[in-house]
């Protein structure tokens, strides 16, 4: 019973690591992918947007990026919208209220992006 479970116990350890890595692979060549539309402004912004570009085993393919005053243009996207990340300075939380009210009537998951340096 001893050796069955230190089998089986590393026999998952080792199928997990394999579907993780081989998922992450296939994410970086574009496959399993999520549309993704970024919203905000300013230092967090521009971070975001770097780190989704630099790192796309997180399955994300960022196919628009708007201003918080121009999400009335997310319509206009060619592609599906799967997830919309919103990154704003924490001066303009009051603009968070219009963004999740134009995004109301959209299906994408929405996801804060929190600054923690500010």
């Amino acid at each position: 019973v001893l050796y069955f479970a230190l089998i089986s116990g590393a026999l998952f350890v080792l199928l997990r690591l394999a579907v993780r890595n081989g998922i992450r692979a296939l994410r970086r060549n574009g496959i399993n992918t999520r549309n993704a539309v970024l919203i905000g402004e300013g230092h967090l912004f521009e971070e975001t947007k770097r780190r989704l570009l630099k790192y796309p085993e997180l399955g994300f393919r960022l196919v628009g990026e708007f201003k918080a005053h121009e999400i009335k243009n997310l319509g206009q996207l060619s592609e599906p919208v799967h997830h919309v990340l919103v990154a704003l300075p924490r001066n303009q939380v009051p603009d968070l209220e219009k963004i999740l009210s134009e995004m109301s009537l959209q299906s994408a998951d929405l996801s804060l992006v929190p600054d923690y340096h500010e």
